[in-house]
């Protein structure tokens, strides 16, 4: 509604990336998905908020992966790939999820089955950054920048 009559590229970091996915607007042409959590059952960094977590986590965490003090059920938002409106790229960092490990960064949130289906995906394009994990605009930042000019030019394009 801001920008009426102009293209549209959405960017959406980690839990952000989420949202990004369930977008409609007029002028949406393109999205930037940065290290979208489709499923939280191995996502064992997350569990360290239990212990580790500052005060109310669990307003953030239980609701969207599931992880709250005591439970945890498993969240799977791969069906919301299925709707997505525009083309999407999705970048991951390739440090992996798993094993359960001492890490001196946190890992990459997207798990092995999510980065096959992302890879197969029509409207994904799937890239992986190489010695990255979850944080990609700070480990990666000029990487990071230009993704999201890429994501621009598709947008403006497709205008």
């Amino acid at each position: 509604t801001r920008a009426p009559g102009r293209a549209v590229a959405a960017v959406g970091l980690s839990t952000g990336a989420l949202v990004v996915m369930d977008l409609r607007a007029a002028g949406l042409r393109s999205m930037l998905l940065v290290e979208p959590p489709l499923r939280s059952a191995e996502s064992w960094p997350l569990f360290e908020f239990r212990t580790q977590g500052p005060p109310g986590w669990e307003t953030l965490i239980e609701p969207i992966f599931g992880i709250g003090p005591t439970i945890a059920r498993s969240m799977d938002y791969t069906p919301h790939l299925d709707t997505l409106a525009v083309p999407a790229l999705v970048i991951a960092g390739d440090i992996p999820l798993q094993p359960r490990r001492a890490m001196p960064v946190m890992p990459s949130l997207v798990d092995a089955e999510s980065r096959g289906r992302l890879a197969t995906h029509p409207r994904v394009r799937f890239e992986e950054f190489p010695g990255v994990g979850h944080n990609i605009p700070a480990q990666a930042p000029e990487r990071f920048l230009e993704a999201m000019r890429r994501v621009c030019r598709v947008a403006v394009a497709a205008q």
